[in-house]
């Protein structure tokens, strides 16, 4: 029996779907930010739950394994967009932006506005960690309302190990915790 054309044509539209499901309203100046580095930032709040509030904030949010900064970002008008700026401290490995008013957050459809830090197009050593600390600790969700992604987060740790297995891990309760979680669902009965 052969298919319908019109079933030929789903896969299309979820793929489409899902891409302008999980558009991106903030973009940086720079697609690989790396530490000390001056990065520029251009928010559309168009079809956010900040949309049309006079009084949308900032926050950028350092992860670095030890002190994880954050610094307050001025937003400035530039037509219907926003732009600022933030300096990359020269210890971050990765950060997350909280775009606010009151208490709108815009989580960015629940995946957030994170990045990995960069040196020479590559992400530095320890950035895949501390992306998986946003995401799986709760940090992200506390402070930007990022849904917990457990999975996501084991899989960045594992690929942080993976890739340099004698460096420092400052979260490595975490990824146990995670994964001591994770064996103790599949022991449990149905």
């Amino acid at each position: 029996m052969k298919p319908h054309k019109s079933m030929l044509l789903l896969p299309a539209l979820l793929a489409v779907q899902s891409f302008f499901a999980q558009s991106n309203h903030l973009t940086l100046s720079d697609s690989y930010p790396s530490a000390t580095e001056k990065v520029k930032i251009t928010y559309d709040p168009k079809g956010t739950p900040v949309a049309d509030k006079k009084d949308i904030s900032a926050e950028v949010y350092y992860i670095d394994g030890k002190d994880n900064p954050a610094a307050d970002i001025e937003l400035k008008p530039n037509g219907s967009l926003l732009s600022g700026d933030f300096t990359i401290p020269a210890t971050a490995k990765a950060f997350f932006v909280k775009i606010f008013s009151n208490g709108d957050i815009d989580n960015n459809n629940d995946k957030g506005y994170i990045y990995l830090v960069y040196k020479d197009k590559k992400p530095v050593q320890g950035a895949y960690e501390a992306k998986a600390y946003i995401l799986a600790s709760g940090v992200g969700s506390n402070f930007a309302k990022i849904k917990i992604d457990s999975e996501e987060g084991l899989t960045l740790y594992k690929k942080e190990y993976d890739a340099y297995p004698q460096a420092e891990k400052p979260y490595q309760f975490n990824y146990y915790y995670i994964l001591a979680k994770k064996k103790i669902r599949l022991l449990l009965p149905c």
